[in-house]
């Protein structure tokens, strides 16, 4: 009898331990996700663009990994679980509710920072595509200004020699 207690004990310890690791890692989301939401506002506030999709992306890339922590962490309890209580255990079950929905998460994340890539990526190319333009448009302007200048120069010459 007492070599189970001592099983019990390091069981329930474990479970304890695993718990608060499941706690902290739950605590670390929300931590990201008001990072998350202070990135929002400050872009409302401020209007660039370019530092809210890459801090915006940043933050996405660090919820996704820690939620693919999450769904290894549970893979594992859910593993241990079925070897300890079976299969159709309430135990196995419920780990494998929390799971499928850290899953779920860790597929939207996965799609969210996706998204944000791309959109970084897209006002990139817009970005540039507008220098461009700029740039196009102050040429063709300069270029216009060179040729009345010209012009204008020989218009002066031209008073000047008939003046002679």
């Amino acid at each position: 009898m007492p070599t189970r207690e001592i099983r019990t004990t390091l069981a329930i310890d474990g479970d304890k331990k695993f718990a608060q690791a499941m706690k902290d890692a739950a605590q670390e989301m929300r931590v990201l996700q008001t990072e998350l939401g202070a990135i929002s506002a400050e872009f409302k506030e401020t209007n660039d663009a370019q530092k809210y999709f890459a801090q915006r992306g940043d933050v996405l890339k660090r919820e996704l990994a820690q939620q693919e922590e999450i769904v290894n962490a549970l893979n594992g309890a859910l593993k241990d679980s079925v070897e300890k209580y079976g299969a159709a255990s309430r135990e196995a079950n419920g780990y494998r509710i929390q799971l499928n929905n850290a899953q779920a998460k860790m597929h939207d994340l996965r799609r969210a920072s996706q998204q944000a890539d791309k959109e970084m990526e897209e006002f990139g190319r817009d970005s540039k595509k507008v220098g461009r333009q700029i740039a196009d448009g102050i040429g063709d302007g300069v270029e216009e200004a060179a040729d009345k200048m010209d012009g204008m120069f020989d218009n002066i010459s031209a008073s000047l020699e008939s003046l002679k």
